[in-house]
C-alpha cells in the first residue's frame, strides 16, 4: 500500500514537472516572438507603391486647321452642319474665341441662364462683354442669333453699364430693348440709330463725332466713351460696332471688340483702323 502511494505521488511530481516545463517553453516562445516582432518594427523598410501610369491628355484637335477641328467635332458628336444655324460654322473657322460657344449651341441653346454682372464695375474700369456670351448669345435677334448680330446693343450695354453704373443694363436687357424699340432688322443687324437715339432714351448723353485722331482722344481723355461703326477691315468683313475706351501711354486706343478677345487684347495705332471707320458716337452720362 505504501509502495503505491510513493509510486502515484512520483508520477504526479513528474507531471507537474512536465507541465510546468510545458509552460516555460511557451513563455520563452511568446516572448521570443514578441522580440522578433520589435526587431522587424524598429528595421527602416520603406513602403512600397506601385508606380502610377504617366497619363498624357492628347487634344484631338491639335494640329488640325479650322476646317478639320470643325469636322472632327461633327463627327465625335455625331452632328452635322444642318445642325447648326447660318453662320455658325463660319464664326467657328473665323473666330477662335467663339469656339466654345458653337460648340455648345445643341446642348445649351435652350438653356436657363441667370445673368450676374455685379463684378464688371469692381476694378473701376469698363465691362468688356462677348456678344456670344452663352448668358445671351443664345437668344434670337435679327433674324439670327444674338451672338453672331448683336455687337449693336452689347456695346450699348458696355457703355451704359459704365457710364450710368448700373449693372442691370446687360447686353440681355438692350436686346430687348432694341427689338422693342424699332432698332433690330432682320438681315442686318442693329440700325445706327440704336446709338444715337436709343442711348439717349436710356438717359445718356451722345452725339456724332467726326473723325479725327485728336478730337477722338480728347474725348476718351475727358472720360467720355466712342462707339464706332466700322467697315471691312480689321475688325469686320461687313459691318461692326467697337467700343473705344481710351489712350495708353503710346497713344494707341484702348478698345472693347465685343465679337474678338484677341482684339480687345492690344491696342490700336489710329493709322490702323481710321479708314474703315462709317460713323462715331461720344457717349456720356
Amino acid at each position: 500500500m505504501e509502495k503505491r502511494t510513493k509510486k502515484r505521488a512520483k508520477k504526479v511530481r513528474i507531471l507537474w514537472g512536465n507541465v510546468i516545463a510545458a509552460l516555460v517553453l511557451v513563455l520563452l516562445l511568446c516572448a521570443g516572438a514578441v522580440w522578433c516582432v520589435r526587431q522587424i518594427q524598429s528595421i527602416d523598410v520603406p513602403f512600397w507603391e506601385p508606380e502610377k501610369p504617366n497619363l498624357v491628355y492628347v487634344d484631338p484637335y491639335e494640329g488640325l486647321t479650322a476646317e478639320e477641328q470643325y469636322g472632327m467635332f461633327l463627327f465625335r458628336h455625331s452632328l452635322s452642319s444642318a445642325d447648326f444655324p447660318a453662320g455658325m460654322k463660319e464664326l467657328f473657322l473665323s473666330n477662335e474665341d467663339a469656339r466654345s460657344y458653337v460648340m455648345d449651341y445643341p446642348y445649351r441653346k435652350d438653356a436657363a441662364f441667370s445673368i450676374d454682372l455685379s463684378d464688371c464695375l469692381k476694378d473701376g474700369t469698363v465691362p468688356l462683354l462677348m456678344q456670344w456670351d452663352e448668358r445671351w448669345g443664345y437668344q434670337e435677334y435679327a433674324g439670327n442669333l444674338f451672338g453672331l448680330s448683336g455687337c449693336g446693343p452689347t456695346n450699348l450695354s458696355m457703355a451704359a453699364i459704365y457710364l450710368k453704373q448700373d449693372t442691370s443694363l446687360t447686353p440681355e436687357y438692350m436686346r430687348q430693348f432694341a427689338i422693342d424699340n424699332g432698332y433690330a432688322t432682320d438681315g442686318n443687324g442693329s440700325l445706327w440709330s440704336l446709338i444715337s437715339e436709343g442711348g439717349q432714351t436710356l438717359g445718356l448723353q451722345v452725339w456724332e463725332l467726326g473723325l479725327s485722331e485728336e478730337e477722338m482722344k480728347q474725348e476718351l481723355n475727358d472720360g467720355h466713351l466712342i462707339i464706332a461703326i466700322m467697315g471691312e477691315g480689321v475688325f469686320t468683313t461687313s459691318g461692326h460696332f467697337i467700343l473705344f475706351t481710351g489712350v495708353d501711354e503710346e497713344g494707341k486706343f484702348i478698345v472693347n471688340d465685343c465679337n474678338s478677345l484677341t482684339r480687345s487684347n492690344r491696342h490700336w495705332a489710329y493709322d490702323e483702323f481710321s479708314d474703315q471707320v462709317l460713323n462715331l458716337w461720344t457717349l456720356s452720362a
